[in-house]
């Protein structure tokens, strides 16, 4: 299973949106290829409109850390603040403690 890491948490709603679609149209991609792909964005997007305390990484920790564990590799979608993603950065680093490989993938126009 491909674990996709793509930033999201943004204060401007439109931000978060756009990042989301971008998630959606990679992970729709892999999914159309025949790969089995989880994104804790396209997951997680729909919760965040319910409940702002969703929106930080922090609240998917837990939930986020057992499904990259069953991933064979992490692919780190390459949007506008993936290098200041906190989150991004726990998951990369999360993938190298357990030996997953990381591939760096640029977002489908």
């Amino acid at each position: 299973m491909i674990y996709l890491a793509s930033p999201y948490t943004h204060y401007q709603p439109q931000i978060r949106n756009s990042r989301f679609q971008a998630a959606l149209r990679y992970t729709h991609l892999q999914m159309q290829m025949g790969n089995l792909i989880f994104s804790p964005i396209v997951y997680g997007h729909s919760f965040s409109t319910l409940d702002s305390n969703l929106i930080p990484f922090e609240a998917w920790t837990d939930f986020n850390d057992q499904m990259l564990l069953l991933a064979s590799n992490i692919h780190i979608l390459t949007l506008e603040g993936w290098k200041e993603s906190r989150g991004i950065s726990y998951e990369i680093g999360k993938a190298l403690e357990n030996s997953i490989p990381v591939s760096y993938v640029e977002p489908l126009k």
